[in-house]
C-alpha cells in the first residue's frame, strides 16, 4: 500500500462523486452513468 499513490487520485475521485451525485434519484434503481470531463 503505498500512501502517496492515493493523494494522486483524491481530487478526482472528490470531483467523479459530486457530478454523481447530482443524477441521484431516491427510489430509482441504480443506473450507470459516463461523465465527461
Amino acid at each position: 500500500n503505498d500512501q502517496m499513490a492515493r493523494p494522486k487520485y483524491q481530487a478526482k475521485s472528490a470531483i467523479l462523486h459530486i457530478k454523481e451525485t447530482k443524477y441521484v434519484v431516491t427510489g430509482k434503481n441504480p443506473q450507470e452513468l459516463r461523465v465527461a470531463l
